[in-house]
């Protein structure tokens, strides 16, 4: 097998790897429990990725200068949206014991009484909305 087939399927298989690395670091049924350490872990392994395709792909190992370059420009990307990402968040809120507001529900209770606009409940509508949504 020829060198370069050789370094550019050891390329291939490090960024597979790199990818399940992502998807197990990035939770993306709950990213909102992602912390700051899964933050920096995820922008590393993204930055190793870019890296590898610069340099094996796009064959930039023959330029170093514009190597280094590209991939300052990819770290200070992945620095700003991993910052604004840990600055702008907010953790969901929990639910307090005081908290006995309903969900909010368009779907009615028919087995109890007519269906219609007196049917809609919920913490969004207030009192004075229901009587107008009962007048219609």
């Amino acid at each position: 097998m020829r060198e370069t087939v050789r370094s550019l399927l050891a390329a291939w298989a490090m960024l597979m790897a790199l990818t399940l690395a992502l998807a197990v670091a990035g939770d993306v049924n709950h990213p909102s429990r992602l912390g700051p350490v899964w933050i920096v872990v995820i922008a590393l392994a993204a930055a190793a990725k870019a890296r590898i395709v610069l340099r094996s792909y796009l064959g930039l190992y023959a330029a170093p200068a514009a190597l280094t370059g590209f991939t300052f420009a990819i770290v200070l990307t992945l620095a700003i949206v991993s910052a604004s990402f840990l600055l702008f968040t907010t953790p969901p809120r929990q639910a307090s014991a005081r908290d006995n507001t309903q969900p909010f529900s368009l779907t009615a209770d028919c087995s109890r009484q007519a269906c219609g606009p007196s049917a809609i409940r919920g913490p969004l509508i207030d009192g004075e909305a229901r009587r107008n949504a009962t007048q219609l």
